[in-house]
């Protein structure tokens, strides 16, 4: 058997669930969704469904694909897809449809090749113009990754949509073009660019997840990442981790973290330590920071160092001193506050 599942979600919600049978034996069975959020469909036929369960087999010889269904439950609406009929069946009947196998084209166009890369199936794409022959109906998954400092700017073409991941029908040959834009953040605070997402007022406070991607919204516009697209493994790579003070071994150990060159100005980043673990703020003592792009200051400020600038971030190093005199034996972090916080 050879089968296509996908499932598109976004915080919280599965919107839709496509299922292509490329050949062989599977049952389905429908969900809470409703029914217009279902796809499944073979070479042969395309599968509407109204809370069911039905078994659906799909083989295919010298160009002719057969699909047949034998309902157990509920309602299957059969559509031909070389001659567009619909049959409706009910529990306890059953249907083949046999049709000639098309082909449709997918082609994807990338023009300017910079701020990310795209999946196809997940397939990463690596040259374009990218064509690829596929059979209609044929569920596809596209995936836009950005790259740090930029976002997805969205899929054009024979259909426009904003969501970085997708799930499209290649019912007939489509054109798509996805392109990224740099980031700019915003020059005029946290607020105005939270107010901007379209998230609730309670959603977009700093120490809320608004899209439920384990980084709290303030941590993300700290460090330069879009608010509403969900974070990139090589973004989490930005956040603060022990690390060694010396490359290649040999040094002391230290906390470091990428701190964007232009950091917003509103955001204070805090060197701070605690005998405990325990989250109560006031069992923690604040011994170097920096608000914005101004310099690093406090008690510990000399232990500090950072590397020149790649790619729009400072790695930025906390190295824990020999002596314990300015940091106390305990726990440390880095902790983010915004102004107004």
């Amino acid at each position: 058997m050879e089968i296509q599942v996908f499932k598109y979600k976004k915080p919280g919600i599965i919107n839709e669930m496509g299922i292509f049978l490329l050949r062989g034996l599977t049952q389905f069975t429908s969900g809470d969704m409703d029914k217009s959020r279902y796809s499944v469909k073979t070479r042969a036929v395309a599968i509407g469904v109204r809370g069911t369960i039905f078994t659906l087999k799909h083989e295919e010889n010298a160009g002719i694909g057969t699909s047949t269904v034998d309902v157990e439950e509920g309602i299957v609406e059969m559509t031909n897809l070389q001659t567009s009929s619909i049959t409706e069946l009910k529990v306890g009947e059953t249907n083949s449809v046999e049709a000639p196998v098309q082909n449709a084209t997918l082609t994807l166009n990338f023009p300017t090749p910079t701020g990310g890369h795209f999946r196809i199936n997940g397939q990463t794409i690596t040259s374009f113009p990218h064509i690829a022959a596929l059979a209609k109906g044929t569920q596809i998954l596209l995936e836009a990754e950005r790259e740090i400092g930029y976002v997805f700017a969205g899929w054009a073409g024979d259909f426009r949509e904003s969501d970085s991941t997708y799930i499209i029908s290649l019912d007939e040959n489509m054109t798509l073009t996805g392109e990224f834009e740099t980031y700019a953040g915003s020059a005029s605070g946290y607020g105005d660019l939270w107010s901007e997402t379209g998230y609730s007022l309670i959603a977009s406070l700093p120490n809320e997840d608004a899209n439920n991607d384990g980084i709290s919204n303030g941590m993300a516009y700290a460090f330069g990442i879009p608010p509403a697209g969900f974070i990139t493994q090589a973004e989490r790579a930005l956040f603060p981790a022990l690390a060694n003070s010396i490359p290649g071994g040999g040094g002391k150990a230290a906390l470091k973290g990428w701190i964007p060159v232009n950091a917003p100005e509103d955001v204070v980043y805090s060197i701070e330590v605690s005998e405990t673990m325990a989250d109560d703020d006031g069992s923690w003592t604040e011994i170097a920071w920096k608000e914005g792009n101004d310099a690093w200051t406090g008690t510990a400020a000399d232990e500090i160092s950072t590397e020149a600038a790649v790619g729009g971030y400072v790695a930025t190093l906390f190295k824990f001193p020999t002596r314990y005199n300015k940091v106390p034996k305990g726990f440390i972090r880095m902790s983010i506050k915004i102004d107004g916080d």
